[in-house]
C-alpha cells in the first residue's frame, strides 16, 4: 500500500518522494490528454495538465534530475502552444505527448540517469526534437500571442503527497493477512459471551425456583407450627436466595450489555479490516483508455472504451489478478472484435467500434463483462481451425453447437489466425483466461451474435477473506457450502422423491435432479440417519446439477476463510477452512470437486444398475483422463468410450491423483500444464505409490519439444503424445500400444 500521509514523509527517500509525484501527475496528463482529443479542451483541462508538467519540472530539479526537467519543461511548452493556439488537438500532437510522459517515466525508474540515457539517448533526442519542433509550429500559426504567462506554486514536498480526505500507510500484504485473521477470531470469541449469558439467565431462573421452593416450605412450616429455631433458618435461607436472585440479575443485565457492546465493537473491527482489503476497480483500469487508444491506432481502427462501475470495490488479491486476463481480453476484442472503419461503414455500422467493460456486485460475487460490437465469433473459422489441427473429424466438428465451438477458444494454443501478429497467432490464447479465473475460483463464459459483437462475463468471488456460507451437517459433523454457488435446497418428505430404474430424484422447478448421499461421497463411513424428511442441497454448473442428501441445514453465517497450511495439501471435496461462532472449527467444501465425486458416485451407482452387463464391464479397460480443458478431455472421453473403454476424467493434477488413489484404473492419460498438480508430479506420485506404480501413465501434451518428452518420460510416463499430431486413429493407437506394453 502506498504511503501518502505527512507522518510517512520524513521517513521516504525524497528519489521515493519524486517517483510518486512523477506517478501521480503522469496519470493527470494521460486522463487529461486523453479526454481533449475525445471531447475538446476545457480551461480546466489545460490548466489541470500545465500544472502537473510544472509540477514535474521543478520536483525533478529537487532531485536533480535534470533530463526530465528538460522534458517537461519542453512538456509545458508544447501543451501552453496549443492552448493559446486555440484549434482542435491532433492524434499526433496527442501521441507526441503521451510519448514524453512515457519517457519521463521509464527515466525516474532506472537508477542511473546517465547511464540510462547512454543507452537511450536516439529516443530522448527524438522526444525533445519533436517537442521542441511542435512548439515552434505552434506559435508560427499564432505569432499574435506572447510568451504563456502560466505560473504554479513551487513544488511543496508535503502538499504534494497529502491525501484529500485520509491518510494511508504502508502495511505489508502479510499483516493485513494476520490483522484479517485476528478480527475474524476476535469476533468469534466476542460471540462466546452470548451463550455465557444464556447459561447466566438459566442460572437466573434455577435461582427464582429455589426461591420459590424455599418460599413454599416457609408457608408449610409456618402452617404446621414447626419449631421456631428451624422456621427462623428457613426464612433466613429464602432472604438469601433473594439476595443471591438480585445479584444473579444485575449480572445478567450487566454480561447482556457488555455482550453488545463487545460484538458491535468486533463486528466493526472486521468490517474494518474487510474494507482495507478493498480497492475500487479504477484501480486497474486507469491505463484501459490509453491501451485502447494505442493499440487501434496501430490496427487502423476506431474504437471508445466505455467503463462502468469503477468504483465498484474488490478484494485487493482477486484485484492484482484479474489485471492481465481483462488486458488479454481488451486486446482479443481490438484484435478480433471491432472491425476496420471501412468495414463497420460497409455493414451499416457507426465508424467507431465501441468496447464496454462493467463491474458490479451480484448475489455475493464479482462480476465483470467485456463486450464489443463488432463481427462476433466466427463459428465456421473455428470449425475449419479444429478439423485443420486434426482435433475432431469433419463430420463431428460440423455437428457442434455454438455453445460446444466456443469451448474450443479455451484451448491451449488455439487461435483462429494463421499469421504471427503483435497480438494474434503467438500460441498464447484464451486459455491463459480461464486459467487465471480457475485459480480464484471464478469462471468465464462467452457468448456472441453474428455481426452483433462478442461479450465475456466473469464471475468472481468479491473477497477472498469473507465467505458468506450455508452452515450444514452431514454425518453429524458441521460443514459449509459457498451460498454463492448454491442453486437450491429443499427439505421434502421422502414419499416425494422420484424413484426410477433404481435411482432416486428430486424434482427441482422442472427439472429432476438426481441425489446421492453427501456422507457416501466425502467417504465419512457413517451414513445420515434414514428420517420421512430429506434435507436436499442442490449444487450444479455447466455440466448439470446434483442433489446430495444432507443432515440438516444449520443456518447462513459469513466466515473468515483460514487456508489450509501447505503442509497439509490439497484435501479431496475440501476448499478451506473457519471457526465458527462457537470456536468450533468447520470445513468449507469445494463445490466443483463436489459435483465431479457426487456424478462418479452416481456413474457407479448406474454401472451396478446394468445387471446384464455385469460381466462385460468387469472386462472393460478403465481409463482416467486428466486434463484442465475440458474441450481436450470430452475429446478424449468420447474416442475412449466409443472404442470400448470405461472413462473417468479429472479437471487437473490434484483432482486426478485424488481419482486415482479411490479408483482402480488400467491407464491414466494426463496433460502437462494444469494448476494444483502438474502432469510431470502427478506421473511421478503414481509412480512413488506402492500400489499405484504398475498404472502406466500416457502424456497427451501441447508442449512437444524433446526436453518436455524426455521430462515425461523420466518422470515414469510410459508414452508422450503431441497434441498437434492429436487425431482420432492416432491417439487409439498409442492407447492400445501403452496397454499392450508395447510403447
Amino acid at each position: 500500500m502506498r504511503a501518502t500521509g505527512d507522518s510517512d514523509l520524513s521517513a521516504m527517500p525524497m528519489a521515493d518522494l519524486f517517483k510518486l509525484e512523477l506517478e501521480q501527475q503522469a496519470a493527470v496528463l494521460t486522463e487529461n490528454l486523453l479526454a481533449i482529443e475525445k471531447e475538446g479542451g476545457s480551461t480546466e483541462r489545460w490548466t489541470s495538465m500545465m500544472r502537473a508538467a510544472h509540477s514535474i519540472k521543478g520536483a525533478a530539479r529537487l532531485v536533480n534530475m535534470q533530463s526530465i526537467a528538460a522534458i517537461a519543461h519542453s512538456l509545458e511548452d508544447g501543451l501552453t502552444a496549443m492552448q493559446h493556439q486555440g484549434k482542435g488537438v491532433a492524434a499526433e500532437e496527442v501521441d507526441l505527448m503521451l510519448r514524453a510522459v512515457d519517457l519521463m517515466g521509464r527515466l525516474a525508474k532506472s537508477t542511473d540517469e546517465q547511464a540510462w540515457l547512454a543507452g537511450h539517448q536516439d529516443a530522448y533526442d527524438s522526444v525533445m526534437g519533436d517537442l521542441n519542433d511542435h512548439s515552434v509550429a505552434r506559435h508560427k500559426q499564432s505569432p499574435e500571442e506572447s510568451e504563456p504567462t502560466f505560473t504554479a506554486p513551487m513544488f511543496d514536498q508535503a502538499e504534494a503527497f497529502k491525501a484529500k480526505d485520509d491518510r494511508t500507510l504502508r502495511v505489508a500484504a502479510r499483516q493485513l493477512d494476520r490483522l484479517m485473521a485476528l478480527a475474524g477470531e476476535a469476533l468469534i470469541q466476542a460471540r462466546w459471551v452470548r451463550p455465557y449469558a444464556e447459561d447466566l439467565r438459566k442460572l437466573k431462573r434455577e435461582q427464582a425456583a429455589a426461591h420459590n421452593l424455599a418460599q413454599e416450605l416457609k408457608d408449610v412450616l409456618q402452617m404446621a407450627n414447626a419449631d421456631e429455631k428451624v422456621f427462623a433458618r428457613v426464612t433466613e435461607l429464602v432472604q438469601q436466595l433473594i439476595v443471591c436472585r438480585d445479584m444473579v440479575d444485575e449480572r445478567v443485565t450487566a454480561v447482556e450489555q457488555f455482550d453488545v457492546r463487545l460484538e458491535s465493537l468486533s463486528s466493526r473491527l472486521q468490517s474494518e479490516v474487510i474494507a482495507s482489503r478493498m480497492r475500487p476497480f479504477r484501480d486497474i483500469v486507469s491505463g484501459l483508455p490509453r491501451l485502447v487508444r494505442d493499440l487501434a491506432r496501430t490496427l487502423g481502427k476506431s474504437v471508445e472504451l466505455t467503463v462502468e462501475g469503477m468504483e465498484t470495490l474488490v478484494d485487493r488479491d482477486v484485484l492484482d489478478k484479474i489485471e492481465a486476463p481483462l488486458t488479454h481480453l481488451i486486446n482479443n476484442a481490438l484484435d478480433h472484435g471491432i472491425e476496420t472503419v471501412a468495414e463497420r461503414q460497409a455493414a451499416g455500422k457507426t465508424e467507431a467500434g465501441n468496447i464496454e467493460l462493467r463491474a458490479f456486485h451480484k448475489g455475493g460475487m464479482l462480476y465483470i463483462t467485456i463486450a464489443d460490437d463488432g463481427r462476433g465469433l466466427d463459428y465456421d473459422a473455428i470449425r475449419e481451425r479444429i478439423v485443420k489441427r486434426r482435433l475432431l473429424k469433419k463430420t463431428v466438428a460440423a455437428s457442434l453447437t455454438e455453445v460446444e465451438l466456443t469451448e474450443f477458444l479455451f484451448m491451449p494454443g488455439f487461435s483462429t489466425r494463421d499469421k504471427v501478429s503483435a497480438l494474434s497467432g503467438r500460441g498464447v490464447g484464451l486459455d491463459v483466461v480461464r486459467d487465471a479465473l480457475v485459480e480464484l475460483r471464478g469462471s468465464v463464459e462467452a457468448t456472441s451474435r453474428a455481426g452483433g459483437g462478442t461479450q465475456f462475463a466473469l464471475r468472481l468471488p468479491l473477497t477472498l477473506s469473507v465467505l458468506p456460507a450455508l452452515l450444514l451437517t452431514i454425518a453429524d459433523e458441521t460443514y459449509a457450502v459457498p451460498l454463492a454457488r448454491i442453486q437450491s435446497i429443499v427439505r421434502l418428505p421422502v414419499h416425494e422423491l422420484i424413484s426410477r430404474e433404481g435411482k432416486r430424484l428430486v424434482r427441482i422447478g422442472d427439472a429432476e435432479v438426481p441425489l446421492v448421499s453427501a456422507a457416501r461421497v466425502l467417504e465419512l463411513g457413517k451414513r445420515d440417519e434414514r428420517t420421512r424428511v430429506v434435507s436436499v442441497l442442490v449444487l450444479g454448473d455447466r455440466d448439470g446439477s446434483v442433489g446430495f442428501v444432507v443432515g440438516r441445514f444449520v443456518a447462513e453465517s459469513e466466515l473468515s476463510v483460514h487456508v489450509l497450511p501447505r503442509q497439509i495439501g490439497k484435501i479431496a471435496d475440501v476448499a478451506a477452512a473457519a471457526l465458527l461462532e462457537d470456536g468450533t472449527p468447520a470445513l468449507i467444501l469445494d463445490v466443483d470437486d463436489l459435483l465431479r465425486s457426487g456424478r462418479r458416485a452416481l456413474a457407479r451407482d448406474e454401472a451396478q444398475l446394468k445387471t446384464g452387463a455385469i460381466i462385460e464391464e468387469e472386462h472393460k479397460k478403465r481409463v482416467l483422463v486428466v486434463d484442465d480443458s475440458i474441450t481436450v478431455r470430452e475429446l478424449e472421453r468420447k474416442l475412449l468410450t466409443a472404442a470400448g473403454f470405461e472413462v473417468d476424467v479429472a479437471v487437473d493434477g490434484m483432482d486426478g491423483w485424488n481419482a486415482a488413489r479411490t479408483q482402480i484404473y488400467d491407464l491414466v492419460i494426463t496433460d502437462i500444464d494444469m494448476p494444483r498438480l502438474n502432469g510431470y508430479q502427478l506421473t511421478q506420485m503414481i509412480k512413488q505409490d506402492f500400489s499405484l506404480r504398475d498404472i502406466p501413465v500416457l502424456v497427451v501434451s501441447a508442449k512437444e519439444r524433446r526436453s518436455e518428452r524426455a521430462m515425461a518420460m523420466q518422470s515414469g510416463a510410459a508414452a508422450f503424445l503431441g497434441k498437434t499430431h492429436f487425431h482420432d486413429d492416432s491417439f487409439l493407437d498409442v492407447v492400445a500400444k501403452v496397454l499392450a506394453g508395447k510403447s
